[in-house]
């Protein structure tokens, strides 16, 4: 699949990780086990991965797949913003 500004689209990414090319993964904010078409599918897939880091503030599908899981704070909780 050809990719745009050095990165490629996720369509493949559930053939790259099946053909074994994606052994570690890591997700920021995300729910690929829902986001997904093919839920079965995507399950299989994740779960074979050696390594699936999940960053997220609450527990999703696919922070129940993760080898590994990192807290992430949610808006309230940062400095950053004016709130």
């Amino acid at each position: 699949m050809p990719g745009e500004f050095g990165e490629w689209p996720c369509a493949g990414l559930l053939s790259e990780i099946e053909a074994g090319n994606v052994r570690a993964l890591l997700v920021v904010g995300g729910n690929p086990a829902t986001a997904f078409p093919d839920a079965m599918r995507t399950r299989a897939a994740l779960a074979s991965l050696e390594t699936l880091a999940v960053i997220d503030v609450l527990p999703t599908e696919t922070t129940e797949l993760a080898t590994h899981l990192l807290p992430a704070v949610g808006s309230l909780e940062r400095a950053d913003l004016p709130w």
